[in-house]
């Protein structure tokens, strides 16, 4: 499709109207970032404490702690991915609506070019998917994007070695990651692009159905959609693979990751810098 013109609203323009909701979510994903902190220094108490023979009325009570720190944990994380999925459909209805009056305001060549399943599949699927990745993307990358910098920054008040290390390999890992995201991206955009492509063929075939049967043309039709739909599987196992190879190398990450917290923490943990439950704080 042609870009839209340059009166053409961002996104930005469409969320405006709903700053209201904007900052009610932007203050729970907040909270929500700030409370897995909270669990470990309880865990941390709990373990020291138990160490140290301290009665069993004051383990209750951090673990009661625990516990409802990580009940408010789940309710706030339900909570911004409520808001966020909310404000992403708000979004993309707007958008919908756009791209529609776009594409139904061009000339006749463009609609001779691009077929009724090809528009639909770019103004309704496309904007579904984006409205999917951005009701994910706030809860998880952002949030847990505030969790880290946290973590840093205790883990640093803790020893500022452990923090310097886990800052290096946090730095590191934000590379590889980035990387690979980059390179999966050129695969998903020819699946939808592949896909778009296959509805509009669909469409075209069904609506002349009656003149492909009059020209004897059914088998070049179904040869046509066989190719299409090849494409289409190519394209969607080449971003399924490309996708995969993120998850690997993200579980790989934070394998090295725990392993490098717990290693550093035993470490610390022999030489008595730090406390048994402070291995476990550095750890979780």
């Amino acid at each position: 499709m042609p870009a839209p013109s340059s009166n053409w609203r961002p996104l930005a323009a469409l969320l405006r109207p709903m700053l209201g909701r904007v900052a009610l979510f932007a203050a729970v994903l907040a909270a929500g970032s700030a409370l897995p902190l909270a669990g470990p220094q309880l865990l941390r108490a709990f373990i020291d404490r138990a160490v140290a023979g301290r009665s069993p009325t004051v383990l209750a009570g951090i673990a009661g702690a625990y516990i409802a720190v990580a009940l408010a944990g789940q309710a706030l994380a339900v909570a911004a991915t409520y808001g966020a999925a909310r404000l992403a459909w708000a979004a993309a209805n707007e958008l919908r609506a756009e791209l529609a009056a776009h594409a139904l305001g061009q000339d006749l060549s463009f609609h001779g070019a691009h077929p009724p399943g090809e528009l639909i599949e770019r103004v309704d699927g496309d904007v579904t998917a984006l409205s999917e990745f951005l009701s994910s993307f706030a809860p998880n990358v952002v949030g847990n994007g505030l969790t880290l910098v946290g973590v840093l920054v205790v883990v640093t008040l803790e020893d500022w070695r452990v923090g310097l290390a886990l800052l290096a390999f946090a730095a590191v890992a934000a590379v590889v990651v980035v990387r690979l995201r980059n390179a999966a991206v050129p695969q998903a955009v020819e699946e939808r692009v592949a896909t778009a492509g296959l509805l509009g063929g669909i469409e075209e075939r069904l609506a002349g159905a009656d003149d492909l049967r009059t020209l004897g043309g059914g088998g070049h039709a179904l040869r046509r959609h066989g190719t299409a739909a090849a494409a289409l599987y190519r394209a969607a196992d080449r971003a399924a693979r490309a996708g995969a190879r993120i998850w690997v190398v993200s579980m790989g990450v934070f394998t090295v990751g725990g392993a490098l917290s717990l290693g550093l923490g035993a470490w610390l943990y022999r030489a008595g810098s730090i406390t048994l439950g402070t291995v476990y704080l550095l750890f979780g």
